[in-house]
């Protein structure tokens, strides 16, 4: 399995541009992060001015799972834990110019969902991708989503995985060395 081409990416980011998570997956496509620190990204470590995004959190499908399952039994678990990373230290990576204003945009939809539930909006963390009630993101639930949009398009099926793939195949299209892709991505170089 190989990741989708530029053209077959950016007709598939057209036709979910209405899609809820729609900004979590362009985020994926342009900066090759993980499907868990996409769902445990906060607002507090994204600077939408500097273009920088800071990776600091995720959520597993393990942590969500015991998150949930302590929560209904009223005792609270974080759902974020910190990635496991090579050199033990948070990685920041640039944003372009389109993923800022999708996350701008976003962000000021996300906001009135916030004010429109007033004290039911259940958000923490400070998420940036939440359920419509601000409860974290399942990181399964982000995959079977990219699943469906991707059958609804008739596009290759792949791993929500191959959108970090896609990525690195851009950055290296447009001549981005590899050990600066590889810092990006959080992988060893």
């Amino acid at each position: 399995m190989k990741p989708w081409s530029p053209e077959q990416l950016g007709a598939w980011l057209d036709a979910i541009g209405g899609e809820r998570l729609y900004p979590l997956f362009h985020l994926a496509a342009f900066t090759g992060m993980r499907r868990g620190e996409l769902c445990g990204l906060s607002w507090d470590d994204v600077d939408l001015d500097a273009g920088l995004v800071t990776i600091a959190w995720q959520i597993t499908d393990l942590n969500y799972r015991k998150a949930r399952a302590a929560e209904k039994q009223s005792k609270p678990l974080p759902y974020r834990v910190r990635p496991k990373t090579v050199d033990g230290e948070d990685r920041t990576i640039d944003v372009d110019v389109a993923t800022i204003a999708v996350l701008r945009a976003w962000r000021r939809q996300q906001v009135k969902e916030r004010l429109a539930l007033g004290r039911a909006y259940r958000d923490t963390d400070n998420l940036a991708f939440t359920r419509e009630d601000g409860s974290p993101l399942d990181p399964q639930l982000a995959y079977t989503t990219f699943k469906r949009l991707t059958r609804r398009m008739g596009l290759p099926e792949v791993p929500l995985h191959h959108l970090r793939h896609g990525a690195a195949s851009l950055h290296i299209e447009a001549g981005v060395d590899i050990a600066v892709i590889s810092k990006r991505l959080g992988t060893p170089g």
